[in-house]
């Protein structure tokens, strides 16, 4: 990690600062800003103020929400946030 720039995003902010350490720690930059993924207009504006001109070499999606139950038994608003959150 020695040298990359890390863009962290998430919506809890002290996290994010946790995280930020560690990156830094190791040697990384971070760049970080709180943000709900399933927020698109504010993602695509923190992507455009955060992302380096060179661009992103890589991403890990660690972002996920899990509502238990049956598929049947789950509300569609819970289904719809599982989803926006874990695949799109």
């Amino acid at each position: 990690m020695e040298g990359d720039h890390v863009l962290l995003l998430g919506r809890d902010e002290g996290r994010l600062l946790e995280t930020a350490d560690l990156v830094s720690e190791a040697g990384g930059t971070p760049l970080f800003e709180p943000v709900d993924i399933r927020d698109r207009p504010a993602l695509r504006r923190v992507l455009r103020t955060l992302v380096p001109p060179a661009g992103i070499g890589l991403v890990v999606h660690c972002a996920g929400i899990l509502v238990p139950g049956e598929v049947d038994e789950i509300g569609y608003d819970d289904l719809g946030a599982m989803c926006d959150t874990n695949v799109h």
